[in-house]
Protein backbone atom coordinates (compact mmCIF):
# COMPACT_ATOMS: atom_id res chain seq x y z
CA UNK A 1 0.00 0.00 0.00
CA UNK A 2 1.31 3.74 -0.66
CA UNK A 3 1.89 5.54 2.31
CA UNK A 4 2.55 9.26 2.14
CA UNK A 5 4.96 8.95 5.43
CA UNK A 6 7.27 6.70 7.52
CA UNK A 7 6.22 5.64 11.01
CA UNK A 8 2.56 4.67 10.70
CA UNK A 9 1.55 3.78 14.15
CA UNK A 10 -1.85 1.55 13.49
CA UNK A 11 -2.23 -1.16 10.34
CA UNK A 12 -5.39 0.94 9.49
CA UNK A 13 -6.52 -0.27 5.96
CA UNK A 14 -9.26 1.71 4.25
CA UNK A 15 -10.53 -1.80 2.86
CA UNK A 16 -10.99 -3.40 5.63
CA UNK A 17 -11.69 -1.35 8.74
CA UNK A 18 -13.94 1.41 6.84
CA UNK A 19 -17.74 -0.19 6.33
CA UNK A 20 -20.98 0.84 6.42
CA UNK A 21 -22.29 0.31 9.85
CA UNK A 22 -25.90 -0.13 11.16
CA UNK A 23 -27.33 1.17 14.30
CA UNK A 24 -27.48 -2.68 16.12
CA UNK A 25 -29.75 -2.05 19.28
CA UNK A 26 -28.67 -4.94 20.58
CA UNK A 27 -25.26 -4.17 21.19
CA UNK A 28 -24.12 -2.06 24.10
CA UNK A 29 -23.08 1.32 23.42
CA UNK A 30 -19.98 3.02 24.74
CA UNK A 31 -18.28 6.79 24.27
CA UNK A 32 -14.84 7.78 24.35
CA UNK A 33 -14.70 11.27 25.07
CA UNK A 34 -11.38 13.85 25.00
CA UNK A 35 -12.31 17.35 25.83
CA UNK A 36 -9.49 18.95 24.30
CA UNK A 37 -7.77 22.73 24.53
CA UNK A 38 -8.53 23.07 20.99
CA UNK A 39 -10.39 20.10 19.46
CA UNK A 40 -12.86 18.22 21.67
CA UNK A 41 -14.10 14.67 20.55
CA UNK A 42 -16.41 11.95 21.33
CA UNK A 43 -16.32 9.05 19.92
CA UNK A 44 -19.23 6.25 20.03
CA UNK A 45 -19.02 2.52 19.67
CA UNK A 46 -20.66 -0.51 19.83
CA UNK A 47 -18.79 -4.32 21.44
CA UNK A 48 -19.78 -7.04 19.90
CA UNK A 49 -18.38 -9.80 22.21
CA UNK A 50 -17.05 -13.04 20.69
CA UNK A 51 -17.23 -16.59 22.99
CA UNK A 52 -13.91 -17.64 22.83
CA UNK A 53 -12.70 -15.07 20.87
CA UNK A 54 -11.46 -11.13 20.85
CA UNK A 55 -14.85 -8.95 20.76
CA UNK A 56 -15.55 -6.49 17.36
CA UNK A 57 -15.32 -3.07 18.19
CA UNK A 58 -17.55 -0.99 15.72
CA UNK A 59 -17.27 3.10 15.86
CA UNK A 60 -20.67 4.35 14.14
CA UNK A 61 -20.54 7.50 15.13
CA UNK A 62 -17.92 10.81 16.26
CA UNK A 63 -18.27 14.09 17.17
CA UNK A 64 -15.28 16.93 16.56
CA UNK A 65 -15.15 20.02 17.59
CA UNK A 66 -12.88 23.00 17.68
CA UNK A 67 -13.23 25.92 20.63
CA UNK A 68 -15.96 24.75 21.78
CA UNK A 69 -17.41 25.30 25.33
CA UNK A 70 -17.49 21.98 27.51
CA UNK A 71 -21.42 22.96 28.13
CA UNK A 72 -22.53 22.63 24.64
CA UNK A 73 -19.92 19.78 23.80
CA UNK A 74 -22.04 18.27 26.67
CA UNK A 75 -25.17 18.78 25.12
CA UNK A 76 -24.19 17.53 21.54
CA UNK A 77 -22.80 14.18 23.75
CA UNK A 78 -26.34 14.21 24.87
CA UNK A 79 -28.21 14.66 22.07
CA UNK A 80 -27.19 11.72 19.96
CA UNK A 81 -30.11 9.12 19.86
CA UNK A 82 -28.07 6.04 21.72
CA UNK A 83 -28.79 4.18 24.98
CA UNK A 84 -24.63 4.81 26.95
CA UNK A 85 -23.88 2.09 28.81
CA UNK A 86 -20.55 4.14 29.86
CA UNK A 87 -18.49 6.86 28.82
CA UNK A 88 -14.61 6.72 29.23
CA UNK A 89 -12.51 10.42 29.29
CA UNK A 90 -8.94 11.33 29.04
CA UNK A 91 -8.24 11.94 32.78
CA UNK A 92 -6.53 15.43 31.57
CA UNK A 93 -10.03 16.50 31.53
CA UNK A 94 -10.28 15.84 35.52
CA UNK A 95 -7.49 19.32 35.80
CA UNK A 96 -9.09 21.89 37.12
CA UNK A 97 -9.39 25.05 34.60
CA UNK A 98 -8.49 28.16 36.01
CA UNK A 99 -11.24 30.35 34.14
CA UNK A 100 -14.14 28.23 35.33
CA UNK A 101 -12.62 27.11 38.71
CA UNK A 102 -14.33 23.54 37.77
CA UNK A 103 -12.92 20.75 35.55
CA UNK A 104 -14.33 19.58 32.31
CA UNK A 105 -15.24 16.14 33.81
CA UNK A 106 -17.05 18.09 36.63
CA UNK A 107 -19.31 20.01 34.08
CA UNK A 108 -20.18 16.68 32.06
CA UNK A 109 -21.40 15.21 35.39
CA UNK A 110 -23.69 18.02 35.67
CA UNK A 111 -25.15 17.09 32.17
CA UNK A 112 -25.40 13.71 33.21
CA UNK A 113 -22.32 12.39 31.85
CA UNK A 114 -20.32 10.11 34.80
CA UNK A 115 -16.89 9.80 33.09
CA UNK A 116 -14.77 6.58 33.90
CA UNK A 117 -10.77 7.33 33.72
CA UNK A 118 -7.64 5.62 34.83
CA UNK A 119 -4.61 7.74 36.28
CA UNK A 120 -2.18 4.30 37.06
CA UNK A 121 1.57 4.20 36.03
CA UNK A 122 0.10 1.13 33.40
CA UNK A 123 -3.11 3.01 31.72
CA UNK A 124 -0.83 6.19 31.42
CA UNK A 125 1.91 4.80 29.37
CA UNK A 126 1.40 5.43 25.87
CA UNK A 127 3.37 2.77 24.19
CA UNK A 128 1.57 0.07 25.95
CA UNK A 129 -1.81 1.92 25.07
CA UNK A 130 -0.70 2.11 21.18
CA UNK A 131 0.16 -1.70 21.35
CA UNK A 132 -3.16 -2.33 22.89
CA UNK A 133 -5.50 -0.88 20.28
CA UNK A 134 -3.21 -1.64 17.53
CA UNK A 135 -4.17 -5.47 18.54
CA UNK A 136 -7.80 -4.00 17.64
CA UNK A 137 -6.95 -3.11 13.88
CA UNK A 138 -4.88 -6.17 13.61
CA UNK A 139 -4.53 -9.25 15.57
CA UNK A 140 -1.06 -11.59 15.06
CA UNK A 141 -3.04 -13.87 12.71
CA UNK A 142 -3.87 -10.80 10.90
CA UNK A 143 -7.87 -10.44 11.03
CA UNK A 144 -9.21 -6.80 12.14
CA UNK A 145 -11.35 -6.42 15.04
CA UNK A 146 -12.46 -2.77 14.69
CA UNK A 147 -14.20 -1.27 11.74
CA UNK A 148 -15.09 2.72 11.26
CA UNK A 149 -18.33 4.23 9.94
CA UNK A 150 -17.46 5.67 6.86
CA UNK A 151 -18.91 8.80 8.11
CA UNK A 152 -16.43 8.95 10.97
CA UNK A 153 -14.23 11.36 8.33
CA UNK A 154 -12.01 12.73 11.58
CA UNK A 155 -11.68 9.32 12.84
CA UNK A 156 -10.41 8.12 9.74
CA UNK A 157 -7.85 10.69 9.38
CA UNK A 158 -6.72 10.05 12.81
CA UNK A 159 -6.23 6.67 12.51
CA UNK A 160 -4.41 6.96 8.82
CA UNK A 161 -2.15 9.60 9.99
CA UNK A 162 -0.89 9.12 13.40
CA UNK A 163 2.77 8.36 12.73
CA UNK A 164 5.70 8.38 15.29
CA UNK A 165 8.67 10.84 14.90
CA UNK A 166 11.20 10.63 12.22
CA UNK A 167 14.08 9.96 13.76
CA UNK A 168 17.11 11.93 13.37
CA UNK A 169 20.53 11.02 13.35
CA UNK A 170 22.23 10.86 16.71
CA UNK A 171 18.61 11.25 18.14
CA UNK A 172 17.54 7.88 20.73
CA UNK A 173 14.23 6.46 19.11
CA UNK A 174 10.91 6.60 20.80
CA UNK A 175 8.02 4.78 21.02
CA UNK A 176 5.52 7.50 21.10
CA UNK A 177 3.46 8.92 18.38
CA UNK A 178 3.09 12.24 17.86
CA UNK A 179 0.65 14.14 19.56
CA UNK A 180 -2.17 15.63 16.32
Amino acid sequence: AFTSFSGKVFPFDRSLHIQKLKFNPDLPTYVGIDPGYRTSCANFFKVQNTPGGKAKVYQIDEIWEENIKTENFAEMIKRKPYPIIRYFADPAGGNIQGQSGVSDLEIFKRYGIRCDFRRDKVSRNIPNRVSHVRTWFEDANGNPHFFVDEKCKKSILSYENYRYPEKKADQQLKEVPLKD
